[in-house]
Parts: C-alpha cells; structure tokens; sequence
C-alpha cells in the first residue's frame, strides 16, 4: 500500500511540476504570410505597419492611404521574400516583426478552454493589432 501511495503522489506531483515550469517557458510567433507590411523600394527594406504608423494599423484603407502618403508600397508578407528586400533594422530590434505569445502552459490551457483564445498581433485579413 505505501509504494501505491509513492505513486500515486508522483502522479500527481510531476504534472504540477511540468505545468508550473510550463509557465516559463515563453513561446513567440513570427508574422504570418499574410501579414501586410510597407516596403521602401529604394532602400529594399520593408517595416511592419506599427513600426511607422501611431494608429490605424488595423485598417487596409488606412494602412494603404499611409503608405500612398510616405510613398511606400503595401506587400504581404509571402510577397516579401521574393523580392529579396531586408527587415529595417530599428522595427525589428523592436519586435515589429514577432509576437510574444503566452508560455507552454497557457497554450496547453487555452486549447483545453480553461484560458481565452490569445489575441494575436495579427487580423486574419493581414492588418494588425496594437
């Protein structure tokens, strides 16, 4: 009966111990390949819509009037690489380009609906979120 005991208390402990280091262990997402992003063709860099603009991102008709305005080009993502264009330097030591998302454990509890869904930076139509 005590060697039950001992497992059953290590069944029940080791989970705890895995979710609680679950918690820091963070995860990060990188744009999607819809993701629309402002491209400056004379420099071939491009920059992520919060990187240039102070609201609005969330809108294409802002995003593109933005991009009329400063005289740069709209480009999804998946567009990007084909162009052989870099990442502008200062937007992405910012983390313009990626998203701090919740820890393995917050994940492991939003698809088994204790957690909300996380909102993510990015709209399923390409724009962004603050």
């Amino acid at each position: 009966m005590d060697k039950l005991k001992k497992i059953g208390l290590y069944l029940l402990v080791i989970p705890f111990i895995l979710l609680w280091i679950g918690f820091g262990l963070r995860t990060t997402s990188t744009l999607p390949n819809n993701a629309l992003l402002f491209v400056d063709e004379q420099r071939k860099e491009y920059f992520a819509p919060p990187c240039l603009m102070k609201d609005g991102f969330d809108n294409v008709d802002k995003i593109n009037q933005f991009a009329i305005d400063h005289q740069l080009k709209v480009y999804r993502n998946k567009e990007i690489s084909r162009k052989g264009l870099k990442s502008n330097h200062d937007c992405r030591d910012i983390n313009g380009f990626t998203e701090e998302g919740r820890s393995m454990s917050g994940r492991l509890l939003e698809k088994i609906g204790i957690f909300s869904k996380f909102k993510s930076r990015w709209n399923d139509d390409g724009t962004w979120n603050k």
